[in-house]
């Protein structure tokens, strides 16, 4: 089995009324979302982020600090996405006729608001919470929900591209159910989750 591997942007520019990130339309899809593709042969996830933000929005775009993942059950297998928070360098437009025919670019409050997918919803309530100051720690030990944030994404880092799905499916459904119990305020929960959550040697 294959984990579907894709990445994607949280692309962020200063406006009149405070920082704006930008959500893309999908004409073929009816939709409004984040920035996001999947990772090509031999890629990494930050190079796939970027690569993806700029084709989509048609902007450049500089890639800075780790923001979350998102897990999902798709035909081809379990998908992760895992986001980066960009800083807008050149504003620019989507190509015509492409995937992507308008980039709107909005406050994270309207964001949540107008993104059709739930995940994509909670990340950036959470993600830009985090940014923006609410919730924020002075340079000490990060809090408690942070640090157990931080191991879910290292374990997805490590993930192996391949592996048995008996094997790989379970893992990457306690790291989301870890995820959604962090977004409910249950942190030991989450814990016992991403502890449980080991790909055995060799797999």
């Amino acid at each position: 089995m294959e984990i579907v591997r894709s990445a994607g942007g949280i692309l962020w520019r200063n406006g009149p009324r405070g920082p704006m990130l930008a959500l893309i339309h999908r004409p073929r899809k009816n939709d409004w979302t984040l920035p996001k593709g999947k990772l090509e042969r031999g890629e990494g996830w930050k190079t796939a982020a970027r690569r993806e933000t700029e084709e989509e929005t048609g902007c450049r775009a500089r890639v800075l600090e780790l923001a979350g993942c998102t897990f999902r059950t798709c035909r081809r297998g379990p998908k992760i996405v895992l986001y980066w928070h960009m800083a807008l360098v050149r504003d620019g437009k989507p190509v015509p006729g492409g995937e992507v025919d308008e980039v709107a670019w909005l406050l994270p409050v309207e964001a949540v608001r107008c993104l059709d997918d739930q995940s994509q919803r909670r990340l950036v309530q959470r993600t830009c919470l985090a940014r923006l100051g609410a919730g924020g720690h002075d340079g000490g030990p990060l809090p408690r929900a942070a640090n157990v944030r931080a191991q879910i994404l290292e374990q997805v880092l490590t993930l192996p591209a391949q592996g048995k799905a008996s094997v790989l499916e379970p893992v990457i459904d306690m790291l989301g159910r870890a995820d959604e119990a962090l977004t409910r305020g249950d942190i030991r929960r989450a814990r016992q989750l991403v502890v449980a959550a080991q790909v055995p040697q060799g797999c």
